[in-house]
C-alpha cells in the first residue's frame, strides 16, 4: 500500500468567553492565529486570519490554510490567538507533539545518523555496486582503522586517483617525512615541473584554490634566477603580518603598508621617512625637503585647515600660512599699532607673528559662499571670533602712503580707502617669509 500524503493542517479547539467568564454570543468572529517559538514576545513564524463560527462559546478551526514553513515543527512552539482588534490572548498555548507528525512526510538531510543504524545491519550485499561515492562520505569518517590490512582490504595503490604504485616514495630513512618529529636530510628536489608560474600552477604548491603558494626558480646551471610568490584567481591577494595586524598587503596591482585595502599603487597607513635620497617625481625632479604649497590647490575646509600649536593656531594647507585661531585676538587697532602688536605677540609660546599681506588675507576668502563671512564652509570648526568688519593688511596703498589695503570679510571685498589712523580688526599670521 503506498503511503498517503501527510496532511499539512492542524485541528484546534477553543472556548471564547468575556472578561467575566461568560460564553460570548453565538455568531461569526474574525480571529487571527499565529505560531511563535517563544511563550511571550518575539516575532511570529506563521500566521493566518479566519472567520470562525462560535456556538455556546466553543469553536473549532483547521489551521494551515496558509502553508506552514517546512522547517517549522522542529522546536518548541506556541500558538497565539487574537479576536478582532483585541490584544492577543494570554497565555499562548504550547503545541504538543501531534503537529510535529508532519516531519514524518520525509527524512531531512542528515536525519539518519550512524546511531540510528544497528551494527551489522548494512552489509555489502545490501549496497549496490558504485552506490557509495566520495560525495556521500563525510571527510574523516573513513579512517585507517576502518580499512582491512593486506590483500583483503580491496585498496590498491593503482586505484588511488589514477596513480600507480611507482608514484609512492619508499620509506627510506633519510627522505621520508611522515609525521611530526620526522626529519629529512639533504635538499628537497622537485623536478619535471612546469615553472611558468604566470600560466600554470607550478610544480610546488601549498594550499587550496583560495590560498596558494607557488614557487619557481629560473635558469638551471647558471646560478641566476628568481623566486616568485603569486596569487592566482579572485582578487590576487597577498598579506604579510601577524594576527590581525598586516604589515604588507598586495591586492591586485596595488601595495598597502600597514593596511589591507590599498587604493593607489602604494598606500601607506602611517608616516613615511626618507633618510637619504629624497623622493623622485614623474618629471624626474628629486625633492629632498618639504616644499611650500604652490597655491594651485583647492581643498574643502575639512582637508584644508588643521589645528596646530596646541590648538591655538590653524595651518592653511593651500598656502602654507599659519593663522591665529582667534580672529579677534588683538581687537581693533590702528595700522601701525597692529604691526607692533603682532611683532610682540606670542601664541603657544612662539613669536614671529605679523599682519598679513593683502594677497594672503584675500586667500582666505571663498566667493562661492553666500552671506557672512566669505570664508570656506566649515571654517568655524577651526577659527573663532571672526568679525564682520574690515581687517588690516600690511600692504600700503601705492598712491598714498597714509592709506593701507584692508579686507571686508562680510562681502569679500578689498579696499584701499582705509586711512592708517582707523581702528580695524587684526588677524595675525605666521610664515617663513
Amino acid at each position: 500500500m503506498p503511503h498517503a500524503a501527510v496532511p499539512r493542517e492542524i485541528n484546534y479547539q477553543g472556548i471564547l468567553a468575556d472578561s467575566d467568564g461568560n460564553s460570548v454570543p453565538d455568531g461569526d468572529y474574525e480571529m487571527s492565529f499565529a505560531i511563535y517559538d517563544v511563550s511571550t514576545g518575539g516575532d511570529s513564524l506563521w500566521d493566518e486570519d479566519q472567520t470562525v463560527t462560535v456556538t455556546n462559546g466553543i469553536y473549532n478551526v483547521i489551521l494551515g490554510h496558509s502553508p506552514f514553513p517546512t522547517d517549522l515543527f522542529n522546536r518548541d512552539l506556541y500558538l497565539g490567538v487574537t479576536v478582532g482588534t483585541d490584544a492577543e490572548m494570554i497565555p499562548r498555548q504550547k503545541l504538543t507533539s501531534t503537529p510535529f507528525a508532519m516531519k514524518a512526510a520525509g527524512v531531512a538531510d542528515g536525519g539518519v545518523t550512524s546511531v540510528m543504524i544497528k551494527d551489522g545491519a548494512v552489509t555489502t550485499e545490501k549496497v549496490a555496486d558504485n552506490a557509495v561515492t566520495t560525495a556521500k562520505i563525510v571527510d574523516g569518517t573513513v579512517t585507517t582503522d576502518d580499512i582491512n590490512d593486506g590483500s583483503g582490504s580491496g585498496l590498491d595503490a593503482d586505484k588511488l586517483d589514477g596513480l600507480e604504485a611507482s608514484h609512492f616514495m619508499p620509506a627510506l630513512a633519510d627522505n621520508w617525512v611522515n609525521e611530526a618529529g620526522d626529519t629529512m636530510t639533504g635538499p628537497l628536489h622537485i623536478e619535471n615541473g612546469t615553472w611558468d608560474l604566470f600560466n600554470t600552477e607550478g610544480a610546488f604548491k601549498i594550499g587550496n584554490s583560495n590560498y596558494r603558494l607557488k614557487m619557481g626558480c629560473a635558469v638551471a646551471g647558471t646560478g641566476a634566477g628568481g623566486a616568485s610568490i603569486l596569487a592566482q584567481g579572485g582578487i590576487n591577494l597577498l598579506n604579510l603580518g601577524t594576527g590581525d595586524r598586516y604589515v604588507l598587503t598586495i591586492r591586485n596591482d596595488s601595495v598597502g603598508i600597514g593596511m589591507t585595502d590599498p587604493t593607489e599603487k602604494l598606500t601607506v597607513n602611517g608616516r613615511i621617512e626618507s633618510t637619504s635620497g629624497g623622493i623622485k617625481f614623474p618629471d624626474g625632479t628629486v625633492q629632498t625637503t618639504a616644499a611650500a604649497p604652490t597655491w594651485h590647490q583647492k581643498l574643502p575646509a575639512a582637508e584644508r585647515f588643521e589645528l596646530v600649536m596646541d590648538n591655538q593656531a590653524v595651518l592653511d594647507k593651500e598656502t602654507g600660512l599659519v593663522w591665529a585661531r582667534n580672529a579677534n585676538i588683538g581687537g581693533n587697532k590702528t595700522w601701525q599699532s597692529a604691526i607692533n602688536y603682532c611683532a610682540d605677540l606670542s601664541i603657544s609660546d612662539r613669536k614671529g607673528w605679523r599682519i598679513p599681506e593683502r594677497e594672503e588675507l584675500a586667500s582666505l576668502l571663498d566667493m562661492s559662499v553666500s552671506g557672512f563671512p566669505k570664508l570656506p564652509a566649515g571654517y568655524s570648526s577651526f577659527f573663532t571670533d571672526v568679525q564682520p568688519c574690515n581687517y588690516w593688511s600690511s600692504t600700503t596703498y601705492e598712491d598714498d602712503s597714509t592709506y593701507a589695503w584692508s579686507v571686508l570679510l562680510e562681502y569679500g571685498s578689498l579696499t584701499h580707502n582705509s586711512i592708517k589712523d582707523l581702528y580695524l580688526a587684526v588677524w595675525p599670521v605666521r610664515s617663513d617669509n
